[in-house]
């Protein structure tokens, strides 16, 4: 199991950098061509679209396709979605092609999830999804650093998100052969939409975060810019809210498997909503905005981790695919609305609808899921 953990785990780490590379680039490039706040965070939610249908299909595709070969796909539709951006400024062609570089993404972040919750021995699942998380946010972290040496002009970080696509598909060779075989279910028993009945809490928690990370991910630099910050300070803010994804990380995992897990969802949506409210009053102090997102960024990334804790723990054998492609659904339904949202909010009241509609978002997670009863685990 070790061998293959750590095979999946460099490999995903490698992808998350690059979602953590081209996210902000994909804004700043928009930004500099003259689009509208609106129009970045409609093309930062056509992933999330991407997602949506994607996440729907892959149930399907797991029955027919190894997970070992899902995952070899996915790499090369990113790859497929990626590097003609480099060659244009068409806004039509962004989209399209921001469309298939979403789908790709949602073959590897379900497979792999997928993948981790068979694999991980209920005693041990919160650690494991805890270290699993803490590679994911070091990725995330290292994709804005990355864009910081690059720059955003010319071939140069699209060449850099290439080559982590190349580099994330050599671990799978040390798993050759070693993916599990899953055991999918009656599909007509088991649909996409099944677990978000049985599971409204996490599912919740996970929309609510997919929302916060692609409004962070698609505007958090144009939030910095907007508050005078240079280019390269807005775009290094995403590394320091990737210090705190990484940061909690593996205490959030000791925590999921020694408290009850619902409660530390409403504590982490309390602190995320309180950090994103304060935040317009610290942006001009390096030290207070840095040591403030970091917060941000690790309080809004335990509704993730600690979700899917509770994935692995509520959905066994045959509706686990089936609940993960529904965790990446409700996470692409997040990601879908947050970035227009916040895009809208931020040209209504520039630029502090940003954090408004962020901190509302958390606060309404907090509400609903602590009226919520706790879901019937099965």
């Amino acid at each position: 199991m070790i061998r293959d953990y750590f095979a999946f785990l460099s490999g995903i780490a490698l992808v998350a950098a690059l979602v953590g590379l081209s996210m902000p680039l994909f804004s700043l490039l928009l930004e500099n061509r003259g689009h509208a706040s609106g129009i970045i965070g409609w093309n930062g939610a056509v992933p999330a679209v991407a997602g949506l249908i994607g996440s729907a299909l892959l149930p399907l595709a797991m029955r027919r396709i190894s997970i070992e070969w899902l995952l070899y796909a996915g790499l090369a539709v990113t790859a497929i979605g990626l590097m003609p951006l480099a060659f244009t400024e068409s806004l039509p062609a962004w989209f399209a092609l921001r469309f298939v570089f979403g789908l790709g993404l949602t073959v590897l972040f379900v497979v792999t999830e997928v993948w981790l919750s068979h694999i991980a021995p209920e005693a041990q699942r919160g650690r494991l999804v805890g270290l699993y998380s803490t590679v994911l946010a070091a990725g995330f972290a290292l994709g804005p650093a990355l864009l910081a040496v690059t720059g955003t002009a010319g071939l140069a970080p699209f060449l850099a998100g290439g080559g982590l696509i190349l580099l994330a598909a050599l671990p799978l060779l040390l798993a050759h052969g070693r993916a599990p075989k899953l055991h999918t279910g009656n599909p007509s028993r088991h649909g996409v939409l099944d677990p978000i009945r049985k599971a409204p809490d996490l599912m919740l928690a996970v929309c609510t975060f997919g929302a916060v990370e692609s409004i962070a991910l698609t505007l958090l630099p144009n939030y910095g810019l907007a508050h005078g910050l240079t280019e390269i300070e807005a775009a290094t803010l995403l590394v320091a809210s990737g210090l705190g994804n990484v940061a909690v990380q593996l205490p959030l995992g000791w925590l999921a498997d020694h408290m009850d897990r619902r409660r530390l969802l409403i504590v982490a949506g309390l602190i995320a909503t309180a950090a994103a409210s304060l935040s317009p009053f610290v942006m001009h102090s390096l030290p207070l905005r840095w040591s403030l997102i970091f917060v941000w960024g690790g309080s809004a990334v335990a509704l993730y981790s600690v979700g899917l804790v509770l994935l692995g723990e509520r959905f066994k054998s045959g509706g686990l695919a089936n609940a993960n492609s529904a965790f990446i659904l409700m996470y692409s339904l997040g990601s879908l609305i947050g970035p227009p949202l916040a895009g809208y909010a931020m040209q209504l009241w520039r630029p502090d609808g940003f954090v408004a509609v962020i901190a509302g978002l958390t606060f309404l997670h907090v509400v609903v899921t602590a009226a919520l009863r706790p879901p019937v685990s099965r």
